[in-house]
């Protein structure tokens, strides 16, 4: 469907999911988004990266605005959002992870910000746990070596502020009360809604990144063209962070060292 075939007068959105062994969640987030009843809604579109479990069965049903791409391998989550973007019509992209749960009103409201501000490449939500507590990585400042190594190293907090280290996470007490939107460096890949235009500006995910630390770089490339960045603090979106890889296991901190150890080595090379 393209954005023209739209009698909405106003620019339409394609979600985009990337699956891996979570037909269930996938599921869920679509019918939690009105995905076929939406207006603003132009298509969804899966990427299964070659799920090893039943998902297939699970959403090999799915018709109207739902297009499915099943993949013969894992070619990581920035590489598959990319397959799906370069394939859409429409002016906006939500990217949304399977475990997240973005409300048809709240992804209008994302898209209605793009509407009036058109320097703005992307806008974020903030994410919020089951107990309603408001995830950290919500409002992110760029990283630096030292905070992201002493935060994989899992140093305190407090030790981190009493050496000086600074944080990529801004202070969630001095925004508890903020209503209005937040100027961020790094929005999360796990849910955002993105102007085609801008994320095709800078050729979208570096594929170099399997998984982790894409969004990071995306971001950062973004402001660097110009681009702002915003989160909306009265717009939640519930994260279950119940992701292929548990955060807890030792493949997800072998990835996500990997995927650090890339992001700092490609800044180091832009900048000289």
């Amino acid at each position: 469907m393209t954005q023209s075939s739209s009698s909405h007068p106003h620019p339409m959105i394609s979600v985009v999911t990337v699956n891996y062994n979570t037909a269930h969640h996938v599921l869920r987030s679509l019918e939690t988004l009105s995905v076929d009843t939406h207006p603003r809604i132009a298509q969804a579109m899966i990427i299964d990266n070659a799920s090893s479990d039943d998902s297939r069965e699970q959403l090999s049903h799915l018709r109207g605005k739902v297009q499915i791409e099943w993949n013969q391998h894992n070619i990581g989550f920035g590489r598959a959002n990319n397959q799906a973007i370069e394939q859409v019509e429409s002016a906006y992209v939500c990217l949304v992870n399977p475990d997240v749960r973005l409300t048809d009103k709240s992804l209008t409201t994302m898209a209605e910000y793009l509407d009036a501000h058109p320097d703005v490449a992307g806008v974020g939500c903030a994410m919020v746990s089951r107990d309603g507590e408001v995830a950290a990585e919500s409002f992110r400042y760029e990283p630096t070596k030292t905070a992201s190594i002493a935060k994989y190293l899992h140093v305190p907090k407090g030790i981190r502020r009493v050496l000086g280290m600074p944080d990529y996470y801004m202070d969630l007490d001095a925004l508890k009360d903020q209503s209005e939107p937040v100027a961020v460096d790094i929005l999360s890949g796990a849910c955002m809604v993105m102007r085609v235009e801008a994320f095709r500006e800078v050729g979208g995910f570096d594929p170099d990144f399997f998984l982790y630390w894409e969004d990071t770089d995306l971001s950062v490339r973004l402001r660097q063209k110009g681009w702002a960045l915003h989160v909306l603090p009265s717009v939640e979106a519930i994260h279950f962070k119940t992701s292929s890889q548990s955060r807890q296991s030792l493949q997800f901190w072998l990835q996500f060292g990997r995927s650090m150890g890339l992001y700092f080595k490609k800044r180091s090379h832009s900048s000289t």
